[in-house]
């Protein structure tokens, strides 16, 4: 049915913020692994373009997967806020890693795309659970 929006109390962001890291973490494992295949293969912007947007649902799709089993009260609410968190974390570790760090429209717009994600997830996650 409906699941209830709910309001975090802080004790809850620290659950949120691990799992958060879990998924920048996988992020950084598939990026690794998806630029060592790029060695060998050839592949136009477009492609990988949608490679990463795949390795960021993938490893959000992870963090929520990871939370569900933590504590799964509140899912949709704390999953939207795992998303954007997530999109912040992996938006400062690839600036520093690439040594700068340049504001613009397109980190908004990954941060609500990312927090979608983590939406979409957790309603997916709900939906796999009642069956």
């Amino acid at each position: 049915m409906k699941e209830k929006l709910k309001k975090i109390n802080l004790s809850e962001i620290t659950p949120i913020l691990k799992v958060s890291l879990i998924g920048v973490v996988v992020s950084i494992l598939l990026v690794l692994l998806f630029a060592f295949v790029l060695k060998f293969v050839d592949l136009s912007s477009g492609t990988i373009s949608l490679i990463d947007q795949i390795i960021k649902v993938l490893s959000i799709l992870v963090a929520i997967v990871v939370l569900n089993k933590q504590d799964g009260n509140g899912l949709l609410v704390k999953s939207l806020i795992t998303g954007a968190i997530y999109s912040v974390i992996t938006f400062i570790v690839f600036s520093i890693l690439n040594g700068g760090i340049n504001f613009s429209v397109a980190i908004l717009t990954d941060i609500i795309f990312s927090a979608l994600v983590g939406g979409v997830c957790a309603i997916l996650l709900n939906i796999i659970k009642k069956k």
